[in-house]
């Protein structure tokens, strides 16, 4: 059976039950496309081979059911996610893998794929996890690497030559390179993390020599196989570890399991806003790394080491902690609801020091219901980052009535609940007039120009609501 030259849109699922053989794409000028995900299933016959002879772009995902089902051209295509699967127990053998997909679209594989020949990193990202690897075999090469396509996960290189993994995360490419090892037979597994090393490895457990270390990112580098030593190159870039602002106080450091260790300043490359550096000598013992700097210069950036929201009566109140703030100019506070469409409520300029900083802020009208706050970090060269995001919950006041709404002479507020408070605001949030709950549900609003307020109601379990108040 030969399927060539085809573009089938969906999902497609082969089986072979019979006794011939299955060829897709096999040979010069019959590559097939395939819009979705693509199952090949071998129960009985000879051969199964897919790829020999041309492309095979697949827009979804690949399923096998078989050990015995030969790859060798697959390219992920298109604009949609998908995985890679088997129900096999050995790894998944893709000789020359290609990823081409667009929209930042990925590939998670569910088992080990082994890559024999060649890797092309051209758009998309391949994830990965702990039991499921992508591996490079010796001698292997690969093309591409960049923002748009990279690993994100566990990698895996065998082999004796000096190799680059590209990794990345968060739409940020972040390689690390090793030397040669001494023999074929050794294997490095390799993984990019873009967080704060801090929150995992105490940061301040460090070699005197070092001021501080990167809190934006580190790498994971193991030796599973083999004894061989190899010098190590990381990187900075400045869309995920900040400008570098003096290159030779720049160090590489190891998490030793009890305190992150000075590997000296080797080669580098590059600028202050890209760049590489190596350790000075080669690494006998794999863990955690990171850059660091033996001075207060390259912030690798600013770190907010608390950031929490409080609920108070009517408002909630914000509050942070900063740590080396250098090269820094404000905060924006935003906040968004359910739809998770968040927008600045406020601006928060930075004190621009090294030390320990503290910060609040009082958001005097809140949703009703979920509110979710972040905070924007902004340095004096217009590259933002974003912090973690803080919830409060106001309860809604259940099945409050004001009428008449128009109104001009008074408002009456009927309530299920004792309400507590009622505050009338203008539109810039400025209270206008406040009452508490008298003998009946009558407040006079007479003093009060025409044009638009907010009533805010909160009942005595401080839960608030707002509603539009037009007064004619």
């Amino acid at each position: 059976t030969w399927v060539r030259s085809n573009l089938i849109s969906g999902d497609a699922t082969f089986t072979n039950s019979g006794t011939n053989i299955f060829y897709d794409a096999d040979a010069v000028g019959t590559g097939n496309h395939y819009t979705g995900n693509v199952t090949y299933n071998k129960n009985s016959g000879s051969a199964f081979t897919v790829g020999t002879g041309d492309t095979t772009s697949i827009g979804g995902g690949l399923s096998l059911n078989s050990n015995a089902i030969s790859l060798s051209k697959i390219q992920f295509t298109d604009n949609n996610d998908g995985v890679v699967q088997q129900s096999g127990s050995t790894p998944i053998v893709i000789p020359t893998l290609i990823m081409n997909k667009g929209g930042k679209a990925k590939i998670t594989l569910m088992d080990t794929v082994r890559v024999t020949s060649n890797l092309n990193l051209n758009s998309g990202i391949i994830a990965t996890g702990v039991n499921s690897n992508l591996l490079l075999e010796d001698g292997m090469t690969y093309l591409g690497g960049s923002d748009s396509s990279y690993v994100d996960g566990p990698m895996l290189k065998i082999g004796n030559d000096a190799f680059t993994f590209p990794l990345g995360q968060k739409n940020a490419y972040a390689p690390i390179t090793i030397t040669a090892p001494a023999a074929i037979t050794d294997q490095f597994r390799a993984q990019y993390k873009n967080m704060n090393p801090g929150d995992t490895y105490d940061s301040t457990q460090k070699d005197p020599t070092l001021n501080h270390l990167s809190r934006a990112e580190y790498w994971l580098l193991d030796r599973t196989t083999g004894t061989s030593n190899v010098s190590v190159t990381i990187g900075w870039a400045a869309n995920r570890s900040g400008v570098v602002n003096d290159v030779p106080s720049l160090r590489v450091a190891r998490w030793d399991g009890a305190k992150w260790k000075d590997l000296g300043h080797g080669t580098t490359t590059g600028t202050n806003t890209m760049g590489t550096i190596q350790t000075t000598a080669a690494v006998t013992s794999f863990s955690p790394f990171t850059m660091a700097s033996t001075t207060a210069l390259n912030p690798l950036p600013i770190n907010i080491s608390r950031f929490g929201a409080l609920r108070q009566s009517s408002s909630v109140f914000l509050s942070w902690t900063t740590e080396n703030e250098i090269n820094f100019s404000h905060f924006e506070v935003e906040r968004a609801g359910t739809d998770n469409n968040f927008v600045s409520i406020g601006k928060a300029d930075a004190h621009n020091n090294a030390s320990t900083q503290q910060y609040t802020f009082n958001d005097e009208s809140p949703h009703s219901g979920i509110n979710l706050y972040r905070l924007k970090l902004v340095d004096i060269d217009g590259k933002f980052s974003y912090s973690k995001i803080a919830t409060v919950v106001f309860n809604k006041v259940a099945s409050i009535i004001i009428y008449p709404n128009p109104a001009k002479d008074y408002i009456k507020v009927l309530s299920p609940k004792k309400i507590a408070l009622i505050q009338i605001t203008d539109m810039s949030g400025k209270v206008i007039k406040t009452f508490t709950q008298g003998n009946d549900s009558r407040y006079s609003i007479r003093e009060l120009h025409k044009g638009l307020y907010i009533l805010k109601i909160t009942d005595k379990e401080k839960n608030t609501i707002s509603k539009k108040l037009l007064v004619q």
